[in-house]
């Protein structure tokens, strides 16, 4: 049982650590019969043996925590030893990986000798205030270490190139999946982390529970509903020249209430990708208004409003819209496939006016390819999937009808 700590405190010209005492716990006398190696010289043969043969063979397998168990012998009481344990942030520079289906780590301690003789040396000054000396845990010898809190993994970041997880542990690519264990850490957080992985839980589960959707109102058994999904994918760039490319799935849960509905909603999900604003940036929430009157008499809109997360979880939302209307010389391809969008700080609902002026913005446009595969990508799940991709074709049309057709 820990009862106290000191250390180095984080932030200054170096990282910072704590050395913590390991009470009396049972693993003392286990720890404390190292000093004894000189009466186990035949332990101490049979330990360097085996790491000497797992160096030359290159054994992917290991029993560290055995090999250390046989070193050390069975520890039958050893009074007035204190081990000290050090925790802290090391260089996190490991490789994880598979060999022949095992775990495989490439890790060294050479980049972080310098901050763990930090670490020694505080343990030092304890032993010279207590009057007593100071020993190794016997596996330095070899600059190997054994650690109980092994952190990372999957660990949470700005942008899939680098990490798994978005910061609030949401893995990039597979919307609603999380990783709310040590795994997310990105590297070591300097103290015991079980408080540090409970607030990132925390933190994951109020953002999950953010981002539920709503409960549908119950329907009849007697009256199912037919949905409707497809993908867009619209490319273009920023006004000051640097490219965007939306990737989008838009969803109506029920084909006949959507058109029906004078706002014509669906929900929105997927990414917005663009490096200057960090990389991907995941649709937490999104809305889409298809055809909708705006403007001048006679003119429609398409509307998108999308909450996205930036870098570090920044909130970020996005709106365009594309206008539909009746202008000289052909324009229904350019007015149909033409999005001019905007992207703010913070979250905004929407129709919601906040103010302030535009993070950035520019355009993106369906192209031809793109447009082919939206069509393909068109899937109506329900009781009645060929009446719901009628219907909403005859809703599409006759909205375009309206706006282009002679005589408007």
């Amino acid at each position: 049982m820990i009862t106290g700590v000191v250390g180095e405190p984080d932030g200054g010209p170096g990282r910072g650590h704590i050395v913590q005492d390991g009470g009396y716990p049972g693993f003392l006398n286990w720890l404390a019969e190292g000093v004894r190696l000189v009466g186990g010289a035949g332990r101490l043969a049979a330990f360097a043996a085996g790491l000497a043969r797992d160096h030359v063979l290159g054994a992917a397998d290991s029993n560290l925590s055995g090999e250390i168990a046989a070193l050390l012998g069975p520890g039958k009481g050893f009074p007035g030893v204190l081990p000290l344990l050090g925790v802290g942030r090391d260089v996190p520079d490991g490789v994880m990986g598979l060999r022949d289906g095992r775990l495989d780590v490439r890790w060294t301690t050479a980049t972080s000798r310098a901050y763990y003789e930090g670490v020694r040396t505080t343990m030092r000054r304890l032993a010279d205030a207590m009057g007593t000396g100071f020993l190794d845990n016997p596996v330095w010898w070899w600059r190997r270490v054994v650690t109980v809190h092994p952190v990372g993994g999957a660990p949470i970041g700005d942008r899939p190139e680098e990490a798994v997880c978005d910061p609030y542990g949401e893995v990039f690519g597979h919307p609603r999946l999380y990783v709310a264990d040590a795994a997310a850490l990105p590297g070591p957080v300097g103290v015991n982390p079980s408080l540090t992985i409970a607030a990132l839980a925390d933190r994951m589960s109020t953002r999950l529970l953010e981002d539920r959707p709503p409960r549908r109102a119950h329907r009849p058994p007697t009256a199912p509903a037919t949905a409707l999904t497809f993908a867009e994918v619209m490319r273009g760039a920023l006004a000051d020249g640097p490219g965007l490319v939306l990737r989008l799935t838009v969803t109506v849960d029920d084909v006949d209430a959507f058109i029906d509905s004078p706002d014509h909603r669906a929900a929105v999900r997927g990414a917005v990708d663009c490096d200057p604003l960090g990389g991907r940036l995941p649709v937490r929430e999104g809305w889409f208004n298809l055809l909708v009157p705006g403007g001048p008499p006679g003119r429609r809109r398409m509307l998108y409003h999308l909450h996205l997360d930036g870098p570090q979880g920044r909130p970020l939302t996005l709106t365009g819209r594309k206008e539909v209307g009746d202008d000289p010389g052909p324009d229904l391809w350019a007015d149909t496939t033409t999005l001019a969008f905007e992207i703010r700080h913070g979250r905004h609902a929407p129709g919601e006016e906040t103010g302030q002026p535009p993070l950035c913005s520019g355009v993106v446009r369906v192209g031809r390819l793109d447009f082919v595969r939206q069509l393909a990508s068109m899937r109506a799940t329900g009781p009645a999937p060929l009446a719901a991709l009628a219907r909403f074709g005859e809703f599409f049309a006759g909205e375009l009808w309206g706006v282009y057709g002679p005589g408007r």
